[in-house]
């Protein structure tokens, strides 16, 4: 199975769409959230808190951009103590984009590494 698919993407929505911090984290963000994982890429448009699109498109131009070799996610997909931000602070997931994107939706981002683990990517 591809570690990036439609289908996973659109999963990753519905269950971000009905958690509710997810929801209180991003609820001021309102543009694109690109994510590369080895060579596969997509993208997630969120707007006010809620994914409203997706794509298997990687965004150059997305404010906040996530980027690692396929075994770094997978180590965070399968729930690597501390999440997404351990795997920042240990290099093994890039952020870029936009500063004030990524550190003012610092706890958007964190809460979908969470999400990710919760809608199965780790299986």
């Amino acid at each position: 199975m591809a570690n990036l698919s439609l289908e996973r993407l659109a999963r990753l929505g519905e269950i971000a769409n009905n958690d509710p911090q997810f929801l209180e984290y991003g609820r001021r963000f309102r543009g694109d959230l690109a994510i590369r994982c080895g060579s596969e890429q997509g993208t997630l448009r969120i707007d006010g808190g809620r994914i409203t699109g997706v794509s298997l498109n990687w965004s150059p131009e997305a404010p906040i951009r996530l980027a690692g070799e396929e075994t770094n996610w997978q180590t965070l997909w399968r729930g690597m103590p501390g999440g997404l931000h351990r795997a920042w602070r240990h290099r093994m997931i890039h952020f870029d984009g936009d500063p004030q994107a990524v550190y003012g939706y610092w706890k958007m981002i964190w809460r979908l590494g969470d999400l990710m683990v919760d809608a199965g990517w780790g299986e």
